[in-house]
């Protein structure tokens, strides 16, 4: 009886290992940079890593990620994904895009509570009022 527990007990270790190098081979897939792009275009509307044109009705603002400092890179990642909501691989892409439209078509109290933000964060961010 003490040896079928210890049995068992091997099994459930040896299938937990399993499970986990089969999750951490999942997590180390690599982004192909054709994918790359298609999800950095996906959430920044950038054609030809460019940075894209700000459209939108009169009176409201968009928030335009310019540049990122490489020692802040950390605290504008969180920032980022606090203001946009976005997983942090897509926060990550977002921000490796710069100049890139953070929020668009948003109020200007609250497009100036985001660039502000951003600015603590490290960030430099422009407001530009659509048209």
């Amino acid at each position: 009886m003490f040896i079928t527990l210890i049995l068992y007990l091997l099994y459930a270790v040896i299938i937990t290992f399993i499970v986990l190098f089969i999750l951490n081979i999942m997590m180390q897939k690599k982004v192909k940079p054709e994918q790359d792009k298609i999800v950095r275009d996906e959430y920044t509307h950038v054609e030809e890593d460019i940075a894209p044109k700000v459209t939108g009705s009169g009176g409201t603002y968009s928030v335009i990620l310019k540049d990122v400092k490489i020692d802040k890179q950390i605290a504008i990642l969180n920032a980022v994904r606090i203001v946009t909501n976005l997983s942090l691989m897509d926060a990550k892409i977002l921000m490796e895009s710069a100049p890139v439209v953070i929020k668009e078509n948003i109020t200007q109290e609250e497009a100036q509570r985001i660039k502000d933000e951003l600015e603590i964060a490290g960030a430099t961010v422009e407001l530009k009022e659509n048209n």
